[in-house]
């Protein structure tokens, strides 16, 4: 946990400049393909609180892209972009490369503390006490393509976009997320996954492809 807590210390110190953010970062992307991950999705009580806390973000800054209630999720793992008309096979290899390994997982649980930034993204941290999401991704890594390894084993920071997109200087709200830096959202009990088609920009329109239940201990 202590490796977690220093990981996301160094985000915040490396990116706590708004003047630096990257506006507008998700449109060099385009709208016209896919891209496909595996993805656990909050519900409950954290996603209720998040929601709130969204509402006041937008109210105190409106002109940014905020997370629908919906959408709010953890990428376990980024597989890959895929063109605008998506091949079926293609996804079903990467259903039978995933099912061995997620469902024979065990359940396990994650905490959702206090509030961080990319330079493109304000997100909730997302913790893992027993480091089994960390795990469970390094698994999913050796048997699945990704579109972006730089992100990904030592370097994978699991997380909760709750502004994905910054279409302005994100000053107000990188002052106001100071207030909720250390602040619990809460526990989440993990015991199933999806495969996920997410609509361009990411974070908008998806599509859940398959559910994949973990183990019971």
């Amino acid at each position: 946990m202590n490796t977690q807590v220093q990981k996301f210390e160094k985000v915040w110190n490396d990116f706590n400049d708004p003047n630096k953010a990257v506006v507008n970062s998700n449109e060099i992307l385009g709208n016209n393909g896919y891209s496909i991950t595996l993805t656990v999705f909050v519900h409950g009580k954290i996603n209720k609180e998040l929601n709130k806390l969204i509402n006041k973000l937008k109210k105190l800054s409106p002109e940014h892209r905020y997370s629908t209630s919906d959408e709010l999720h953890i990428t376990i793992k980024f597989i890959k972009y895929l063109p605008s008309k998506s091949d079926d096979l293609i996804l079903q290899k990467y259903v039978q490369k995933a099912k061995a390994i997620i469902e024979s997982f065990p359940h396990f649980k994650l905490e959702i503390n206090g509030l961080n930034h990319f330079p493109n993204v304000i997100f909730a941290q997302v913790f893992s006490s027993d480091n089994q999401i960390f795990k469970l991704h390094r698994k999913l890594c050796s048997v699945l393509p990704s579109s972006f390894p730089i992100y990904e084993n030592e370097n994978y920071t699991p997380h909760i976009a709750i502004v994905p997109q910054f279409k302005s200087n994100p000053s107000k709200l990188f002052d106001e997320i100071k207030r909720y830096r250390n602040h619990s959202f809460g526990e989440l009990n993990i015991n199933k996954i999806e495969l996920t088609k997410w609509k361009f920009p990411p974070c908008g329109k998806h599509e859940e492809i398959y559910t994949f239940e973990l183990a019971k201990k």
